[in-house]
């Protein structure tokens, strides 16, 4: 749904930078964010919107172990508002969070709940 205005979008974008650890780097440009800065600001962008669902791929990419876990974290939150769907080749991580999974090698299967760690 779009903004009343310009300042409701701002005030918007400033929380989720807040939220996301990276309001002071609001005035850099991209080239100038490490990879983790870089994830926080795409997921502020997709949040922006306020979706109803939420398709991630590879959130995880190009940052640490730490961010990759706090990434998650804060999927974990948003998933009591939104769906979200998440493509990634790291399924230790992705189980630790992942309500369910499939895994996609040619065929489609379903990982069970035994599979899956909540």
């Amino acid at each position: 749904q779009p903004f009343e205005n310009r300042e409701a979008e701002v005030s918007r974008a400033g929380e989720l930078m807040t939220e996301m650890g990276i309001l002071g780097k609001m005035h850099k440009a991209i080239g100038e964010l490490s990879g983790g800065e870089m994830q926080r600001v795409f997921l502020c962008r997709a949040l922006i919107s306020d979706p109803k669902l939420l398709i991630l791929d590879e959130p995880g990419t190009y940052v640490d172990n730490r961010f990759g876990r706090e990434i998650f974290e804060k999927l974990k939150e948003l998933n009591e508002k939104m769906a979200i769907l998440v493509v990634s080749h790291d399924i230790d991580l992705v189980a630790d969070y992942a309500h369910s999974m499939v895994f996609l090698d040619r065929k489609l299967r379903p990982y069970s709940d035994s599979q899956v760690k909540k």
